[in-house]
């Protein structure tokens, strides 16, 4: 069979492969026929190919990747030979032993009766709204984005990502006539998991549906099926309330355009050094805006610029790719700069947020990030 045709299946397979696998079979590729499949634990996808591969195995994925993507032929023939699988070209002859295990990836379902598309609105929402989600894996369904009727939010209880889709053509009944109504996401709030989020983001041209069943949100298109555990829990109520809050904040800053190459620096510090992408600090001060992150280990590295406009004096953190995004966006951020006196003598802010909002073709995107007032 082609090579790059099975390792175009393999790449989508390998968002699922666990690299310090706790199941032997969690670190492999199981082939059945057109059918290749994997999970994690967290993460199962299957991928179906237009012709079979003629094997019935499971196999270790690295070795088998890794020989595919050095290969310079385009054939390549696969059989079973023996407890191993023979990977063969006119120049090359490779053999991997097979994985034996009590078959985990068989007992793994993809199956959903009712499948709804996934809407370009949908796609934005998820792709705007994740990085508000929670990191900590104890969070429950605050790690997942909650998709509802006719909007999306994410909340780690920090900050809070809110996307409200527009109405569309569809139309319904009401007392005073017919009004526009948006195209239903959901038919009841769903929270999707974290992983698919990121497929949903990183592979959008690809999702084209997505299903609820058997207790498992699917997503699928272009021959692939990803699937992770449904997550239980709501969200606070609080977080839809600030949202609407935030409306009510007079004051208008926008931000310089240096902005963004300041915070680019700092995500390409963070991609070089770090395991997983943190935040950045935004600490403004009347004229100025210091921009500042740090490992705690190997660097720090802070920047200042000038302010349009003279502001008040608060800091707050927020992801660096998500400011990225909302700078592209809009470059205003509101707030309030109203205090209060706290318990202990220290000046307060009354509403506790920043926030960033714009009105797009799919929908209304707010984001807010928690503000602390900068004291002394």
């Amino acid at each position: 069979m082609k090579r790059k045709t099975l390792l175009d299946a393999l790449d989508a397979l390998d968002w699922a492969v666990a690299a310090k696998p706790i199941v032997e079979e969690m670190g492999c590729y199981r082939i059945c026929g057109k059918t290749l499949r994997t999970t994690d634990g967290a993460l199962l996808v299957q991928a179906e190919l237009a012709e079979t591969t003629g094997l019935d195995c499971t196999v270790p994925a690295a070795g088998l990747k890794a020989l595919l993507k050095d290969l310079g032929d385009d054939d390549v023939v696969l059989k079973i030979d023996g407890n191993k699988l023979a990977v063969a070209t006119d120049r090359v002859r490779g053999r991997f032993a097979l994985a034996t295990g009590p078959g985990v990836l068989d007992d793994l379902s993809f199956d959903a009766d009712e499948w709804r598309p996934v809407t370009p609105a949908l796609k934005e929402a998820v792709r705007r709204c994740r990085f508000a989600a929670s990191g900590d894996s104890a969070a429950g369904a605050y790690t997942g984005v909650l998709v509802g009727e006719d909007y999306v939010i994410a909340t780690d209880k920090v900050r809070i990502a809110w996307f409200k889709v527009k109405a569309g053509k569809a139309r319904r009944k009401t007392a005073g006539g017919d009004r526009p109504k948006a195209t239903p996401l959901s038919a009841e709030p769903v929270v999707l998991p974290a992983e698919l989020a990121a497929v949903m983001d990183r592979h959008a041209d690809a999702v084209e549906e997505w299903a609820v069943a058997g207790g498992t949100v699917y997503l699928r298109g272009g021959g692939v099926t990803w699937g992770a555990q449904l997550l239980q829990g709501k969200f606070t109520e609080k977080a839809v309330w600030y949202v609407g809050e935030s409306d009510k904040m007079g004051e208008r800053l926008e931000l310089p355009a240096d902005t963004d190459a300041i915070v680019r620096r700092h995500l390409d510090q963070q991609s070089e050094v770090m395991d997983m992408d943190r935040e950045v600090e935004l600490e403004v001060d009347g004229t100025k805006m210091t921009v500042r992150s740090t490992d705690g280990v190997r660097y720090e590295l802070e920047e200042t610029v000038a302010l349009p406009t003279e502001a008040g004096r608060f800091v707050f953190a927020i992801h660096p790719q998500c400011l990225l995004d909302t700078l592209s966006m809009t470059r205003i951020m509101r707030y309030d700069p109203s205090t209060v006196e706290g318990e202990k003598g220290e000046a307060c802010p009354v509403f506790p947020f920043v926030a960033f909002v714009h009105d797009g073709d799919q929908g209304e995107f707010r984001y807010l990030a928690t503000v602390e007032v900068k004291n002394g």
